[in-house]
């Protein structure tokens, strides 16, 4: 069992080796179960929220409005701009940040400055 302090809660993780899987507990309170390491991480995120999801909440929601705004779909972006539509999902979801070179990409397909697509402009 490994015990460790998120957030200021306890997360205890074990394996249940006739299952094969983890059993997840926070604060001494059962949540779930995941068959994988990135299944426990979910499992935590969605109980507790996700720090680094959090932070790119903004930028992340900033893209998704620039994309709304163009009248494109996922899809239509990703054929656009030659990115996957699975990335564009996940990068307008928080689950993943891109790199300048895909952010310009995205942005120059769209037809706007990287400053508008990640919503600098609100900031400032």
């Amino acid at each position: 069992m490994i015990k460790k302090d998120y957030s200021g809660h306890e997360v205890a993780v074990s394996h249940d080796d006739v299952a094969d899987q983890f059993v997840i507990a926070i604060d001494g309170r059962y949540v779930g179960r995941a068959a994988t390491i990135k299944g426990v991480k979910k499992v935590i995120a969605d109980q507790l929220g996700d720090p680094a999801t959090e932070k790119l909440q903004p930028i992340s929601q900033a893209m998704r409005a620039a994309r709304i705004l163009k009248g494109l779909s996922i899809s239509e972006l990703a054929k656009k701009s030659h990115v996957a539509a699975s990335n564009i999902s996940a990068y307008e979801r928080g689950y993943r940040c891109p790199g300048i070179y895909m952010v310009a990409d995205l942005a120059d397909a769209l037809g706007i400055s990287i400053d508008e697509y990640i919503g600098r402009s609100q900031w400032t």
